[in-house]
């Protein structure tokens, strides 16, 4: 419930959620980050009183929980019960979120080649000693799970981390794919189009920004930022497309292109990967053909 243009309706929430077999899935686009602690206090206490009286939602899964539960004072930790129940707090800011909430994680789990260096800023932030010793980087299709053993988290025993094998998915599918698109990153997490002599200060915080953006800018500040590879390094970093950086890198050596010839290129691979029939999230105007049709 919810996209780029409307925030979902707690009460819309809650009566899906009465449905036994509903599960629901809150996108907060729209809302503001100021606005999401708040926002998501007002659900959770909705859901706790739920969950006191049918047990459901069974689950709960706090997605980019660093903004929902920030460090600094926030409505949501006031609403976070004592024993909260079945929940999973998503983040790769471990250290962004609240004490309050770590004090409550039982289980760490960590995948891909920075796991290692997640578990240490989780323990550094939840006042967890750190084990004795840390595996190698769990590979494609592992895990490194890290489990509070005895005792109530974060003081408890933790165990020794180990490396699982995961379940294979059943289905590829490309997370925030709307929101990189249509929605609007952080200032941090943004691009930026500066030139060579830094007087530009352009901010894309979406790819529909970012298209519109790559057409309007001169060509020196294009072929500025595509000869350092700045696209691909934030397609790499904030969309974490690796087939769009891939195929970027390729554009960005390519020293035989115009900068109109690399703009419509790059153009071409974004529109490929995000307004596919299953993905069609940026607006007609950017849109394959498009442009022939507003000339």
């Amino acid at each position: 419930m919810g996209n780029a243009e409307q925030a979902p309706k707690v009460d819309d929430i809650m009566k899906l959620l009465r449905q036994p077999r509903q599960p629901v899935i809150a996108n907060l686009m729209h809302v503001a980050f100021a606005d999401r602690p708040p926002y998501c206090a007002a659900l959770l206490s909705e859901m706790q009183s739920s969950r006191a009286l049918t047990g459901r939602p069974h689950w709960i899964l706090f997605d980019e929980a660093h903004q929902l539960f920030p460090g600094t004072a926030n409505t949501a930790d006031e609403a976070l019960p004592e024993q909260l129940g079945p929940a999973i707090f998503s983040t790769v800011h471990p250290n962004a979120i609240s004490p309050r909430v770590l004090e409550r994680v039982n289980v760490f789990i960590g995948a891909g080649p920075g796991a290692q260096e997640t578990l240490t800023e989780f323990a550094h932030a939840a006042g967890i000693d750190m084990p004795r010793s840390l595996l190698a980087a769990p590979e494609a299709g592992e895990a490194l799970i890290w489990r509070c053993e005895r005792g109530e988290a974060p003081g408890g025993r933790w165990s020794d981390p180990r490396i699982v094998r995961v379940e294979p998915a059943k289905t590829q599918r490309r997370r925030h794919v709307c929101k990189y698109a249509t929605g609007m990153l952080i200032p941090e997490r943004s691009f930026y189009f500066r030139g060579p002599e830094n007087r530009l200060k352009l901010r894309a915080g979406n790819l529909t920004l970012f298209l519109e953006l790559a057409e309007g800018v001169d060509e020196d500040t294009w072929q500025f930022h595509l000869r350092r590879g700045d696209y691909s390094t934030w397609f790499r970093d904030v969309i974490g497309d690796a087939q769009l950086v891939d195929e970027t890198s390729l554009i960005e050596r390519d020293m035989h292109l115009s900068a109109k010839d690399s703009v419509n290129a790059i153009r071409k691979l974004v529109q490929v990967r995000y307004t596919q029939p299953e993905n069609s999230v940026l607006p007609n105007v950017l849109a394959p053909g498009a442009e022939n049709k507003r000339q």
